[in-house]
């Protein structure tokens, strides 16, 4: 996601009516006098049409009048009537060429049609002709920083507060200066300075809310934006910001509400329509989010931002292609927006598109040499083309531009393990945490965190469920090692698991995540343990079986199951459909049908079905329904148990049957998930498990063509294995 940073009131000046000394040379006709007296007078009070007039006349009676040919002007340039402007005030300097007002309003009427170097040009005479003018040091310090030259600016604004201590604009555009210069605390003295001077100054409030939300002090941010909005009530901007600091509070609702705020005063306000839609994003109201930023793209159809944005609600709504036009809609209009690229990349990798992903974020990259996130999401893409030594590249580039970079180290974490790496891969993994998961964490358990660092002997640890059910499948294994440390573990797991876990030792205490957590000595995460226990390829603790299911459910489901005349396959297709990865790693039912040998009766271990498989399922007979549900793991244990053979996806189902030592068949995409390694048939966290993998062409073809050909040998010795139940082991 990309925010649109809030933007710095601009305080630059305007054409300027700055009254000249009436001692110039004039007519010698008290007439005149009084004329000119009486012009800048209705000039004062706004009558322009009135003073243009008198100026006029008195020209016209004396054309060598130089102050009523450059205020004629400088009305011009109030008006808009800039070429007319140019010209009287151009015209007065040829008769009055060292007057430094008619300098600094020639370069007021430049500066409004963009002539800027000629707008400085004319400033750099104001002040050569009168060195202490604090206004011209002024403007051109404007002119320099509307041409980038920012420290040329900044000097600038400083000469002139030298010569007007008390100049409270000079201080806000030096602020100004300073926070586009990345200078932050300078910018914050600078807006501090300008509102002890004058302190009704909203801008100034607002800009200093800005800089101190560039300085993620958010609550003094918060404070300042509400200062400027009681000093202006109807400050569409100041509302506007304020709502992007409580959005980065994490107060969506308030963030929502200062939004709001923002687009009742300024209707159409795109920029608050767009960052409001960011905020519904996070509060989950996707189809109202979505609705923001049509909003905001209807007021402004050239607004990139929010495309991107509209992009990546789009992708989490599983809309990638719509997302995709968002993209690249954001990209036509601002070919060089390097976080559209990226969010690009996003999208075609989830559409499988990896190597268009791949020069989506090169050309992020291109265009922001030292952007992490590319670098990272651009290493995640190396890694889904086996690409792992150019992903751990890619990794270190973004750890490098960004140390703190948790996504890059995680990511690097990933692929060390999945190349069998585990010392470092897992001492990476700890990176895994969010700030803000760590200070959950840390708040919900008031015990230390054991890495294997400490003795704990005679301890009482909390082993506690963080991820998957697979994953606490597969790591509550560590619990007896901290058995044999001399220590007493207490499980706290997945409400559906609590019953299954309790056979994994004797005397177990285990109880749910939301239950309160107990007193203990220490705590630690399942997926910690490999590191705490210091887990390389050949000590991983691999038995065959370590847990077990329950007689009275083996034998309630024996019963409902029938008389077994062939051999028993339990098959999952299907994993769940929200996990990240689950369009690689799950396949279609009809796919598996067709692949399926008539020797053996099938049962399905599929706990959710989609109404499609549902009707498949209802239309055929070879795969054999359960005839009530799956209550919990202990009745998915019992049903596992049953069964000679297992073939499933990489699902909670195969560390189920893997940990029940059940011979299973366990099919793997073409990149696994890290805890598979590479290439190999076996696993070393599994000993009864076999593992049949994508190859290149990343289909299922030839992995079910396999299936099928070790199904039908196995049929073929289908006696030896009654006699024997060693065929599918």
């Amino acid at each position: 996601m990309r925010r649109k940073s809030p933007k710095a009131a601009s305080k630059l000046q305007g054409p300027v009516v700055e009254k000249t000394s009436t001692s110039a040379t004039l007519t010698s006709t008290d007439t005149l006098n009084a004329l000119f007296s009486d012009a800048l007078n209705f000039h004062k009070i706004g009558q322009l049409d009135k003073a243009s007039e008198l100026y006029g006349s008195i020209f016209q009676q004396d054309p060598t009048h130089a102050n009523a040919l450059h205020w004629r002007g400088v009305i011009d340039s109030q008006q808009g009537n800039y070429t007319d402007a140019i010209d009287r005030i151009e015209r007065s300097l040829a008769l009055s060429p060292e007057n430094a007002t008619f300098h600094l309003n020639l370069g007021n009427a430049l500066s409004a049609v963009g002539r800027l170097s000629e707008a400085m040009a004319s400033y750099q005479s104001a002040i050569r002709f009168r060195p202490d003018y604090a206004q011209a040091h002024l403007n051109l310090g404007n002119m320099q920083k509307q041409t980038g030259d920012l420290t040329a600016a900044l000097n600038s604004y400083y000469q002139a507060i030298q010569i007007n201590p008390a100049y409270g604009t000079a201080y806000f555009n030096c602020g100004n200066a300073h926070r586009e210069n990345n200078e932050m605390q300078p910018a914050l003295d600078c807006y501090d300075k300008a509102i002890e001077i004058t302190p009704g100054d909203a801008e100034a409030y607002a800009n200093r809310g800005n800089t101190l939300r560039d300085m993620q002090q958010l609550d003094s941010a918060l404070a300042s934006y509400d200062q400027a909005i009681v000093l202006r009530p109807g400050y569409a901007m100041a509302y506007s910001n304020r709502g992007l600091t409580l959005h980065d509070l994490k107060r969506y609702a308030e963030a929502l509400l200062s939004f709001d705020a923002a687009i009742a005063i300024k209707t159409d306000y795109s920029q608050a329509y767009s960052n409001r839609g960011n905020t519904l994003r996070k509060l989950q109201q996707n189809q109202a989010a979505l609705a923001s930023y049509d909003k905001a793209i209807d007021l402004n159809p050239a607004y990139a931002d929010a495309f991107s944005n509209r992009g990546v609600l789009l992708n989490e709504m599983s809309q990638p292609q719509d997302a995709l036009l968002s993209f690249d809609q954001a990209i036509a209009i601002n070919p060089d927006y390097a976080e559209a690229y990226s969010n690009r990349g996003m999208t075609l990798q989830r559409l499988n598109r990896l190597d268009d992903a791949l020069t989506s974020y090169d050309r992020a990259i291109a265009l922001k040499p030292r952007y992490a996130e590319a670098f990272s999401n651009r290493g995640l893409v190396l890694h889904e083309l086996r690409r792992l030594d150019e992903a751990l590249i890619s990794f270190n580039e973004a750890i490098l531009i960004e140390p703190e970079n948790i996504g890059a180290h995680w990511n690097k974490a990933l692929t060390l393990i999945l190349c069998g790496q585990l010392k470092l891969g897992f001492e990476l993994y700890e990176w895994r945490w969010s700030e803000d998961e760590e200070f959950e964490i840390q708040k919900k358990f008031t015990a230390p965190l054991w890495l294997g660092q400490t003795t704990i002997a005679g301890k009482t640890i909390l082993l506690h469920a963080e991820q998957g059910l697979g994953d606490t499948l597969q790591f509550c294994r560590y619990a007896r090692l901290i058995v044999e440390m001399g220590a007493r573990p207490v499980l706290q797991v997945q409400e559906g698991l609590v019953q299954l876990i309790t056979t994994l030792l004797p005397d177990l205490q285990v109880i749910a995540l939301g239950d309160t957590a107990l007193e203990t000595d220490f705590h630690c995460p399942l997926l910690s343990l490999p590191l705490a226990f210091n887990t390389l390829m050949g000590t991983i603790p691999a038995a065959t079986a370590y847990l077990s299911s329950q007689a009275d459910k083996r034998a309630l489901w024996s019963e409902r199951l029938g008389e077994k005349n062939k051999l028993r396959v339990g098959v999952v297709w299907q994993g769940s459909t929200v996990h990240k990865n689950d369009r690689n790693r799950s396949l279609a039912l009809t796919e598996l049908l067709g692949r399926l040998p008539d020797a053996f009766e099938y049962v399905c271990l599929q706990a959710a079905l989609s109404e499609a498989d549902l009707q498949t399922l209802n239309a055929q007979k070879r795969i054999t329904q359960l005839t009530a549900p799956l209550e919990d793991f202990t009745d998915t244990a019992a049903v596992c148990d049953l069964m000679d053979l297992i073939i499933t996806v990489d699902t909670s189902v195969a560390h189920l049957a893997g940990a029940l030592g059940k011979p299973t068949w366990t099919l793997l995409s073409h990149v696994p998930d890290w805890r598979w390694f590479l290439d190999r048939t076996d696993t070393p966290w599994y000993p009864s498990m076999t593992l049949y993998r994508q190859d290149d062409s990343r289909c299922w073809n030839e992995v079910l063509k396999n299936i099928e050909a070790d199904l039908q040998m196995a049929a073929a010795k289908q006696r030896f294995f009654m006699q024997t139940n060693a065929v599918f082991a």
